[in-house]
């Protein structure tokens, strides 16, 4: 009696289910167990270059935001990526580590750069609690009076704050046609527990929104920052 052909596609199920027994194993104890699903995103954009008459490299230093304490992401998260015309490292300077942006192509135009993790899996997801805190390094003691008129300090009647930092433009701006530079930071944390037919979770927000006139611009500037959580569940 001749034996019956197997069909390719039932073979390629066979190694298809062999291949995700590992994954699906894993996820059905995760089920009942419970998973950290997470995000971490660290955004800049950063505004006034549109017409400017820079010509040489610029180079911007923004603070580093921390987790309970922690670095949001390891140093090596931010070296040398490229975000069209600007390239980022970390810095030492004398108030600490800084994020630093340096132009690469001339002329200087507008940044916009996000560091981003996200998923089931995400590998440097702080614990993060009702208690926990999103601020920045390096901390600024100095008088925030003068920024905080040009914050827009109106959007974020409620948050915790202000939370002050630097961020260092060089002097040389002072001596182009730049009428301000607008700086938007935005940093915000999501972890979620995902239990047997429920999630729940906390939203973290830290954010700093300036715009600085170019009579202001001299190097180190401190500007306030402003937090706040929202905590939620979903079944």
């Amino acid at each position: 009696m001749q034996e019956k052909k197997r069909s390719p596609w039932f073979i390629a199920g066979l190694i298809l289910i062999l291949f995700l027994s590992p994954y699906l194993g894993y996820m059905g104890a995760s089920c009942i167990a419970g998973f950290v699903n997470g995000e971490k995103v660290y955004e800049i954009t950063i505004s006034g270059f549109e017409n400017a008459s820079i010509d040489q490299p610029l180079t911007i230093y923004l603070p580093l935001p921390l987790v309970n304490g922690e670095s949001l992401y390891p140093d090596d998260r931010y070296q040398n990526k490229q975000f069209s015309d600007w390239k980022s490292s970390v810095v030492e300077t004398q108030y600490g580590k800084m994020l630093a942006f340096r132009s690469t192509s001339l002329p200087v135009k507008n940044l916009h750069a996000a560091f981003e993790e996200t998923g089931i899996f995400t590998p440097t997801l702080p614990k993060m609690r009702g208690e926990s805190s999103l601020t920045y390094t390096p901390h600024s003691t100095d008088n925030l009076s003068t920024m905080l008129q040009y914050n827009a300090i109106d959007n974020y009647p409620e948050w915790g704050g202000p939370f002050s930092t630097y961020v260092y433009l060089p002097d040389s701006l002072a001596d182009t046609n730049v009428d301000s530079v607008e700086i938007w930071i935005s940093t915000k944390v999501k972890r979620t527990n995902n239990h047997f037919l429920m999630s729940s979770g906390m939203t973290y927000y830290l954010e700093s929104h300036v715009k600085i006139p170019v009579e202001h611009i001299s190097g180190f500037i401190p500007i306030p920052g402003f937090s706040t959580y929202v905590p939620w569940d979903r079944f």
